[in-house]
């Protein structure tokens, strides 16, 4: 659960604070209060990776289909599959990197007229705002 401060009850994960709280009182009007502040489950990470976590798969059994031929046709196919299981490996850690940016930097707030969300930061470092 979260801890009272000031009379507002503040529902903050443990291992994670709001880092965006001065954005948060610029956004606020006259008069309103955060009842509730919240970040996204851990478990959203890995749903929005699992398309990543796929490609994982796919590149370890890639590496397990890959025979040792190193000419002929057997090796073309060897090292086609190589590269593939290399982009495999690159896509999905960059998509699980750009995932986990995006899961760290979502935050949620309620407050006693609204409901305030922040999702992850643009490509040219501003938040999106909801």
């Amino acid at each position: 659960m979260g801890e009272r401060h000031g009379g507002t009850l503040i529902g903050v994960a443990p291992s994670r604070t709001m880092t965006g709280m001065s954005d948060l009182d610029d956004r606020l009007i006259s008069g309103e209060t955060v009842v509730f502040s919240t970040a996204k489950h851990w478990f959203a990470l890995i749903a929005d990776s699992k398309w990543a976590i796929l490609m994982i798969v796919v590149a370890l059994v890639a590496a397990w289909l890959q025979s040792d031929a190193t000419s002929g046709i057997g090796g073309f196919l060897n090292r086609s599959l190589g590269l593939a299981q290399q982009g495999l490996w690159l896509g999905a850690l960059a998509w699980i990197a750009y995932n986990a940016i995006a899961w760290r930097s979502a935050e949620y707030h309620v407050t006693n007229r609204r409901v305030l969300g922040q999702e992850a930061s643009s490509a040219a470092g501003r938040p999106i705002r909801c």
